[in-house]
């Protein structure tokens, strides 16, 4: 596992994520309590009865920014579909929570535990490195495994062929950012920062460049960076120095890395425009950034247009948990409960191989988030993207669309 980081870094993060709960911000009131959604039964047939789905999280350490409000969105609409009589009025949903602390070795246990106390479907980790080791255990039973928020496209591939993801691509929002960075920004020349700590740091940035290079654009340099250094001081001499400067540079960090990053990038006089992904979409962005992030644009999985899926969903979330949705991730995990319960509907069974093939023919799910289709995917969902701008201190939507299917680049080795 890549994903590494000190006690006292996850202590700080875990901390922040509970002051940051308003969409962009501060001060907001600490992470809601989880509605109830677990019903306990028999496992469930296909005469109905009872979907246990096992979800192992990262609740504390540094994904939780990322897996709680997912899970909050998860457990939101289990709530909904057990309150109206259950999956096509058979199945309940019984939510197992377990929380595998951003840590691999937790992790694993975790996974095995699941499959163990006999879980229909497991949900995973929002990052590649710490999805694997909570994946083992039930891809290896061939258990129907879906990660809450993971972006990379190479995961189902890495863990077997029951492991699904919610959320589109990383490869999709790496041709999405390019898309906007060349066509509708104008820009030609982009500078890539990727890190080596964590798969989507590293494969992002590379799709980005194998898409703005398909459509003309040039990357002029690739450089390294380390998670939570707080010290981007190398990067942004390298940066200073070059000549002619990039017209952009693309960072797929986690908050607090990217508004850490762009801050210091502008005290040091350099006013480069920088784009992120959805690693950025958090009130903390805002809260580490302040004005010095003004401007940034990231790609995200949704945002709450008026009269939209994603304006319905956050309203259903304040009048359940008091305050706004932490971030996007919520409507993702609350997309998943309507996959699950769209793949149990045609299975018609909570058998693992029937759910299985239900699931990879899934068309036009309707989630918080909009259409998800599966079939024909892979199992990486075709999704909308959505870029965001922080403008005036708030943050707005640029647009939210499908890119051109033939440029977002194929699940590949760029990781390598």
């Amino acid at each position: 596992m890549r994903l590494q980081r000190s006690a006292a870094t996850a202590v700080i993060l875990g901390l922040l994520v509970t002051a940051c709960t308003g969409q962009g911000t501060p001060n907001a009131s600490p992470t809601p309590a989880a509605p109830s959604a677990a019903v306990s039964g028999p496992p469930a047939s296909g005469e109905g009865g009872t979907v246990v789905v096992g979800a192992g999280l990262a609740l504390t350490g540094a994904m939780a920014p990322f897996d709680v409000p997912a899970l909050n969105g998860l457990k939101l609409g289990i709530k909904e579909i057990n309150a109206a009589g259950g999956i096509d009025g058979k199945w309940k949903i019984e939510l197992r929570v377990e929380d595998m602390k951003t840590d691999a070795a937790v992790g694993a246990q975790v996974g095995q535990s699941l499959v163990t106390g006999g879980a229909n479907i497991v949900v995973v980790p929002c990052d590649q490195d710490p999805a694997l080791s909570v994946a083992q255990a039930p891809a290896r039973a061939g258990i129907p495994t879906f990660s809450s928020c993971a972006g990379s496209a190479t995961l189902p591939n890495a863990a077997g062929d029951s492991v699904f993801i919610t959320a589109m691509g990383n490869n999709e929002q790496g041709a999405a950012l390019a898309d906007y960075a060349y066509n509708t920004a104008g820009y030609r020349n982009a500078y890539v920062m990727v890190t080596h700590d964590f798969s989507f740091g590293l494969t992002t940035p590379r799709y980005f460049a194998k898409a703005f290079e398909a459509l003309g654009g040039k990357v002029v340099a690739e450089d390294n960076f380390k998670i939570l250094s707080g010290d981007f001081s190398a990067q942004i001499a390298k940066i200073r120095n070059l000549n002619p400067a990039p017209d952009v540079i693309e960072m797929s960090g986690f908050v607090p890395d990217p508004p850490t990053f762009v801050k210091q990038l502008r005290a040091a006089g350099v006013n480069i425009p920088v784009l992120g992904t959805d690693g950025s979409d958090s009130p903390i962005l805002l809260q580490v950034g302040g004005s010095q992030v003004e401007g940034f644009v990231f790609s995200t999985h949704a945002f709450p247009v008026a009269g939209s899926s994603v304006a319905t969903f956050y309203e259903k979330y304040k009048a359940e948990y008091g305050t706004d949705p932490e971030s996007s991730f919520t409507a993702v995990g609350y997309d998943l409960s309507q996959v699950i319960a769209a793949g149990v509907t045609l299975a018609k069974s909570t058998d693992p191989k029937a759910l299985i093939d239900a699931f990879n023919n899934l068309e036009n799910v309707q989630g918080a988030t909009g259409p998800i289709t599966y079939k024909g995917r892979t199992r990486v969902p075709l999704k909308a993207v959505a870029l965001v701008k922080v403008e005036n201190g708030k943050l707005t939507l640029i647009k939210s669309y499908v890119p051109d299917p033939a440029l977002i680049p194929a699940p590949s080795s760029i990781d390598q």
